[in-house]
């Protein structure tokens, strides 16, 4: 019993070391596991915790043992859901797992729990074994992910969205700039346009042409304001409805009426939506059928002189932005405006400056004192002409005592003390007396203030000098002067107290008469006020005396022009008594000068009226002005045809080109005084037109070409009859042709035939004979020499067979000709040859075979001309100005008849007997000149010789063909 009780104790010992050493073996493994792991019994009583639980703990405050301490006294952090879990684990026996968040003294921790039931052996839940897998770093970096998406997913939307906005904000600006890009495009295309013309009627119209490319409307005008009130000075789409009359009439109080009030003041556009509810719109028949209206200011220096004016039949049409767009049109064309008025202003300025200066005696001088321009007035003051006075200097001119003074002067304005000066000397008239003047002298300097010229305005006070000096000389030679003239003198009130018996005549009044008026009753309204203003100065002192023209009424009412020298009459006390006036009567001239203005108004009737075309173009050939006849021709209207070159409507013929540029040079160097050509045009339509153009050259005073002035006439109809004409000559020289083809052929081809059949009759029998074989195949041969000869003339005159043209010597070309012919020049009886060659002539391209066959036929057909015999002269000769060669052949021989000479290079034409020629001589020379671009011209008359000259150019149209080989070259042997 005892070893029986020992064996078992041993094996209850060693059963307890088993689990023992298990239950370490268990410990050690879970310690070795790094998630927290922790065991509770069924009353959740804290059992066992590895490391990682026992470090977790610690961490939450409890550093001593948590054996046998409640679960959730040892993680306060555990809540009701917990101790569900861990009811059910008790309860069914079964594992449970959850992912749970901890919040514990501000951290927070997610884990993955898993609690799994230890039953004992009667499946009872003992305890639970829980691990906790931290998942905290997944989790939070998950959750972080999903923040991160879903900020990530709001900012992409904001940017989207953002983006959007964006896009539609810059396709928005894109289309504002594009719209803006065309306006500004077209803004300033039509800008040019307005800024291309200075004629202000031209520019109103370009103003009305270009405006719907800025604004669109139904109609459209221009107003100007004159004396506060706005007129319509250009309309344009009130023709459509018939009102355009009406529309031009309107004229506007510009303070009355609110919207150009409104913009008079603010310089700023204004736009109407419905004119039915705009205060103080003005009603009017021509504008009743407008419902909105747009309109900008014109301004100039700050100032509005007008306005551009839209308006459409359709409320609300204009916007804002048209407001804007028209105004920024209506600033171009207030500038286009501004400078038409000066370029206006400045040639009124011009044609008055020009006026007064050919009016006025002045000189201008320069740096050494020679004249480099002298006015007409001047130049009759001193006797020479411009030309001799551009030769002189002024101290040539001077009177020798009066030159120092003048000098010193001059040196004063060198030294820049002076500008100016006012002297009265003495100049030496051609006709050897001396002329007195009172001559102002002005520097003109340059920019570094060095005298360039000095300009000096003269008046001739030579009578004033007599006068003065017959005055010293005593009453009786005063009034001797003073009744040599038409000379008056006034008090201070403007009466006269004595006249001239010319000044009586001039006016029609008597001394007694004249005593009881005073000048400004006589004198014409209109000078008034410039004649006071003179006296005024002349009574002031500021000036010394003063020269005017004016009207004076006579006693019948007629007006008489005068120019008139006045000077102040001082008492010795220096004080004005009166005037001295002496007066030239220049009413011829004046009526000179309105016949001459009527003269141009004349020609400006001519011009527009003439029914053939008319045009002026500048010296380059550009159109500056054309009538209606010539728009008309052509299919332009004025405005298409203003400011185009002349080739821009000219056929595109370079020849015709040439021609016309070359014959303008001369026309410009003055080699010639007009010239005439035909000329084609092409119409606006694409249809030429053929037309004569004669054109000519406007000269200044001084011969200088200022213009072309041409005309056209319209010969297209002309021309077209022409051509039947021609074609019909063509049918009657065909006919001839083939006439006398066929005369030429048939006679050889007889003599072939008959030839050939006696040789054929005598061959069947068998008499045929030598010599007769010899001679019936020698009359064969000569047959078919002749008729082989008359189609080589044919193809030569056809011009079948081509050379080439190369430089040539013109007089070598004659002389190998004579060399040539040498034989047949022998048996010429009576008949003697002589040449007059020119020297140093260029070299001609030609084609050489062609001008020596021409050479040839002439001789030939001189040497017919001179049956009894005679002398042929040979003369070649070149024009360097036209660029072309002479060859004239002449003969003393019996001359040809006019009825002749019509038909001499017809081909076929003939006056010699059968056989004798071909009638293709001459025919061949005028086709080989055609073909070189020249011409032929004969002169002869019955008995007295003939002579045929040649114009050939030194390069002939069709230089460039490359020569042929003649396929009937060779020798005819059968």
């Amino acid at each position: 019993m005892v070893e029986k009780k020992e064996k078992s104790g041993k094996k209850h010992s060693s059963s307890k070391q088993m689990r023992y050493d298990a239950a370490q073996l268990y410990h050690a493994i879970i310690d070795a596991v790094q998630d927290p792991v922790h065991i509770v019994d069924a009353e959740l009583r804290f059992v066992f915790g590895n490391a990682a639980m026992r470090k977790w703990l610690k961490r939450l405050g409890h550093k001593k043992g948590a054996r046998g301490e409640s679960l959730f006294d040892l993680c306060p952090f555990l809540g009701e859901a917990q101790r569900h879990e861990y009811a059910y684990v008790l309860q069914n026996a079964k594992p449970f797992f959850s992912e749970d968040r901890i919040f514990y003294n501000g951290q927070a921790l997610a884990a993955e729990t898993q609690k799994i039931p230890l039953c004992d052996a009667n499946g009872n839940v003992t305890h639970v074994v829980t691990v906790i897998h931290d998942i905290s770093e997944r989790v939070f970096a998950s959750e972080q992910i999903q923040r991160l998406n879903a900020e990530l997913e709001r900012k992409v939307q904001e940017r989207t969205r953002s983006l959007e906005e964006e896009i539609a904000a810059r396709q928005t600006v894109e289309e504002q700039l594009r719209r803006q890009q065309r306006f500004a495009e077209a803004l300033a295309s039509a800008a040019a346009d307005l800024n291309s013309t200075l004629d202000l009627e031209t520019l109103l119209d370009r103003i009305l042409d270009n405006i719907a490319r800025v604004v669109p409307h139904d109609a459209a005008d221009v107003m100007l304001i004159e004396n506060g009130t706005a007129h319509v000075v250009r309309a344009r789409g009130y023709e459509q409805r018939g009102v355009l009359e009406g529309v031009l009439a309107l004229r506007f109080d510009v303070s009355q009426t609110n919207n150009l009030a409104s913009m008079k003041e603010h310089k700023q556009p204004v736009v109407i939506p419905d004119v039915n509810v705009y205060p103080g719109w003005v009603y009017d028949p021509a504008s009743s059928w407008i419902r909105s209206y747009a309109s900008a200011p014109i301004v100039i220096n700050e100032e509005v002189v007008g306005f551009l004016n839209v308006s459409s039949a359709q409320t609300g049409f204009f916007t804002p932005d048209d407001a804007a767009r028209l105004k920024a049109f209506a600033d171009h064309a207030g500038l286009a405006i501004k400078n038409a008025r000066l370029y206006t202003a400045a040639r009124r300025e011009e044609e008055r400056f020009n006026s007064l200066f050919n009016q006025t005696s002045v000189c201008i001088a320069d740096t050494s004192g020679r004249f480099v321009q002298v006015s007409q007035h001047f130049c009759a003051l001193v006797g020479y002409t411009q030309e001799e006075l551009r030769q002189m200097t002024f101290q040539q001119l001077t009177h020798p005592d009066d030159l120092e003074t003048d000098l010193s002067n001059v040196r004063r304005m060198e030294r820049g003390e002076i500008d100016n000066f006012i002297i009265e000397k003495r100049y030496l008239h051609k006709n050897g007396s001396h002329v007195w003047v009172n001559i102002n002298i002005y520097a003109v300097r340059d920019a570094q203030g060095y005298i360039k010229q000095t300009v000096g305005v003269a008046q001739d006070i030579t009578q004033r000098k007599q006068m003065e000096a017959a005055l010293r000389q005593g009453e009786q030679r005063f009034r001797s002067l003073f009744e040599q003239g038409a000379v008056g003198i006034v008090d201070r009130q403007g009466y006269f107290t004595e006249a001239s018996r010319d000044l009586c005549r001039l006016l029609g009044y008597t001394l007694e008469e004249l005593r009881s008026l005073t000048f400004q009753q006589l004198t014409h309204p209109d000078d008034l006020e410039k004649d006071l203003e003179l006296t005024r100065r002349a009574y002031n002192g500021e000036i010394e005396s003063f020269v005017i023209e004016k009207r004076f009424i006579r006693k019948d009412g007629g007006v008489v022009w005068v120019s008139m020298y006045v000077s102040p009459l001082r008492g010795e006390d220096g004080e004005v008594q009166g005037d001295l006036g002496v007066l030239h009567d220049i009413t011829d001239r004046k009526r000179a000068e309105e016949a001459l203005r009527q003269s141009e108004e004349l020609f400006r009737s001519l011009f527009e009226l003439s029914p053939f075309g008319a045009s002026l173009t500048d010296l380059s050939g550009y159109y500056l002005r054309v009538n209606p006849a010539y728009c008309n021709m052509l299919g332009y209207s004025e405005q298409e045809l203003l400011g185009l070159h002349y080739q821009a409507v000219s056929y595109p013929d370079e020849q015709e080109i040439e021609t016309n540029r070359r014959l303008r040079e001369q026309l410009l160097r003055g080699e010639i005084n007009a010239f005439e050509m035909e000329k084609r045009f092409v119409h606006k339509d694409g249809r030429v037109l053929n037309a004569i153009l004669r054109l000519t050259v406007a000269r200044d005073a001084n011969g200088a070409p200022l213009y072309m002035v041409g005309q056209i006439i319209d010969i297209t109809e002309r021309k077209r009859i022409e051509a039947e004409m021609i074609a019909a000559q063509k049918m009657t020289g065909l006919g001839t042709l083939a006439a006398g083809i066929a005369h030429e052929l048939n006679t050889p081809l007889q003599i072939v035939t008959a030839a050939s059949e006696i040789l054929l009759q005598k061959l069947e029998e068998g008499k045929l004979e030598e010599d007769k074989l010899r001679r019936s195949l020698n009359n064969i041969h000569q047959s078919a020499w002749r008729m082989a000869e008359t189609i080589r003339s044919l193809r030569v005159y056809t011009r079948s067979v081509e050379e080439a043209y190369v430089p040539h010597d013109l007089n070598a070309i004659v002389q190998d000709t004579l060399l040539l012919i040498e034989h047949q020049l022998k048996t010429w009886s009576n008949v003697a040859v002589e040449t007059r060659l020119a020297q140093d002539m260029p070299p001609i391209r030609c084609e050489r075979n062609k001008i020596s066959q021409a050479l040839i036929n002439l001789l030939t057909n001189a040497r017919d001309a001179m049956p009894e015999g005679g002398r042929i002269v040979i003369t070649t000769d070149y024009d360097p100005q036209q660029q072309r060669f002479m060859l004239q052949v002449s003969d003393s021989g019996v001359g040809i008849p006019p009825e002749v000479q019509k038909r001499i290079f017809d081909p076929f034409y003939t006056t010699k007997g059968v056989g004798k020629g071909t009638g293709l001589g001459l025919s061949i020379v005028m086709g080989t000149v055609q073909a070189h671009g020249g011409e032929i011209q004969l002169e002869s008359a019955p008995n007295a010789g003939a002579t045929f000259t040649i114009y050939l150019p030194e390069n002939p149209p069709d230089s460039g063909a490359s020569p042929a080989k003649d396929p009937f070259a060779g020798t005819f042997d059968g």
